[in-house]
């Protein structure tokens, strides 16, 4: 009898166990769900100019003009106090700024994907330095002193990183990066936005539910999913023509903060139907929570940027809207 109680005891054990087993499976399985926090509109105001990719510097903050294709600072008004370029030809001008970074409160570094160039510019415009790059860049960002990351389009429209070394003009490809876009056409589906802070590169792509985070000081990079994840969009090649087949963007917008990541997704709610959603990660895109965006003036919001602590501002077409969050 001793024998049989504990046949049955160790059955129930396992038993136990296998459901342990497939619970943890089935959780794993299940799409993460948003945790939404409160949010409040609390001010509001209209740009006289069309800027757009707001960064903020030692408490100051830098907007590009995008008509004029000018880097300015503006105070906490929105009024520009300085302005660095225009639009030109000239090594002080600007055709199409894709990426800037303000390195000093005088001091911004330029990726120019019309004229193919970086620069690092001053607000009196005196130009510190010009480079002219022979392949068609995409975007950039400033890693260090003499070293930027360059993101380029390949044969077959693939996308390729690599350090570019602006003492001597060597590029160097990132195969850690380059493995996950071999595949033709890879930089249309993977195309997206570059974002740079002193320790980390981000990319957030906006039709793939892909990001990648590289750590400028070690090389590491990591990479992963949104929290929602669609499948990879499909490239339509008719006569020529290379384009997305019907492909809806995830993420409109992507913003670093010291300690977070903001996204402006495009996948709704069933709670809030045709809104979008204010979804926050930290920097190794862990996510951490939502916030639903009211849609106002019969617009929805494009940009998102952080002004203050505990306040976040979107850019509705031309005006902004400011909003305090937990």
């Amino acid at each position: 009898m001793k024998k049989n109680r504990l046949t049955v005891e160790t059955i129930a054990v396992i038993f136990s166990a296998i459901v342990f087993f497939l619970a943890s499976c089935t959780s794993q399985n299940e799409p993460k769900k948003r945790v939404f926090y409160p949010i409040s509109l609390t001010d509001s105001l209209t740009l006289d100019l069309p800027l757009l990719r707001f960064q903020e510097f030692d408490g100051k903050m830098y907007a590009y003009d995008f008509y004029d294709k000018r880097i300015v600072q503006i105070d906490s008004n929105f009024q520009v106090i300085k302005q660095l370029g225009s639009f030109g030809d000239g090594p002080k001008e600007n055709l199409l700024v894709r990426d800037y970074q303000v390195l000093s409160n005088d001091l911004v570094a330029l990726v120019d994907v019309d004229k193919n160039t970086f620069k690092i510019q001053s607000f009196e415009d005196s130009v510190y330095f010009y480079q002219k790059f022979d392949f068609d860049i995409e975007g950039g960002a400033y890693w260090e002193d003499s070293m930027l990351l360059t993101m380029a389009m390949e044969d077959r429209l693939r996308l390729n990183f690599a350090h570019y070394s602006i003492g001597n003009s060597r590029k160097e490809p990132i195969s850690a990066l380059n493995d996950l876009f071999q595949e033709d056409y890879s930089g249309l589906i993977y195309q997206g936005k570059l974002l740079s802070n002193k320790e980390r590169i981000v990319f957030t792509s906006y039709f793939s539910s892909f990001w990648f985070v590289l750590d400028k000081k070690s090389g590491e990079v990591q990479f992963g999913k949104y929290l929602h994840d669609y499948e990879k969009p499909k490239v339509l090649d008719e006569g020529g023509i290379v384009m997305l087949e019907d492909a809806p963007e995830l993420i409109y917008d992507s913003f670093m903060t010291p300690n977070e990541i903001l996204i402006i997704s495009n996948v709704g709610h069933t709670d809030y139907p045709d809104q979008r959603i204010l979804d926050v990660y930290d920097l190794e895109f862990n996510y951490l929570r939502s916030y639903p965006l009211p849609n106002l003036n019969d617009t929805t919001p494009d940009e998102v940027f952080t002004f203050k602590e505990s306040e976040v501002v979107i850019l509705y077409e031309d005006k902004l809207f400011f909003f305090q969050i937990e």
